[in-house]
């Protein structure tokens, strides 16, 4: 597995902090999760 850093502002921080803890899930999944969603209509594919 490959390591990324990610630099946010703390308003950014918050609101991912708050989302995980709304949705029950940690930072991993959530950005993880979309990753894998990310699509361009006729270019790339969201991953399975």
């Amino acid at each position: 597995m490959t390591q990324i850093s990610l630099r946010l502002s703390q308003r950014e921080k918050e609101h991912l902090q708050k989302y995980c803890e709304l949705t029950e899930r940690n930072q991993t999944e959530v950005l993880r999760d979309l990753v894998r969603r990310l699509s361009i209509k006729g270019t790339l594919s969201p991953l399975d």
